[in-house]
């Protein structure tokens, strides 16, 4: 049996996602996903979290494709 808790936060690195992404970290007890389109406002709102949390959070950088 497998049991996965994960956590995503869109838009991440700045506002309210930012917002949401740090409740997540203080009171989530899975795996924390923050996303982002900007990878290096991304990493950097992670490393943020990071320090104050003292949780690990996954990056994913969100693509678009716009025809």
């Amino acid at each position: 049996k497998i049991n996965l808790m994960l956590s995503t936060g869109t838009g991440g690195n700045k506002g309210i996602g930012f917002a949401i992404v740090k409740a997540l970290c203080e009171q989530f007890g899975g795996h924390v996903y923050l996303t982002a389109r900007d990878e290096e406002r991304g990493l950097a709102a992670v490393k943020s979290l990071e320090d104050v949390s003292k949780k690990s959070i996954n990056f994913v950088l969100r693509t678009y494709c716009i025809t």
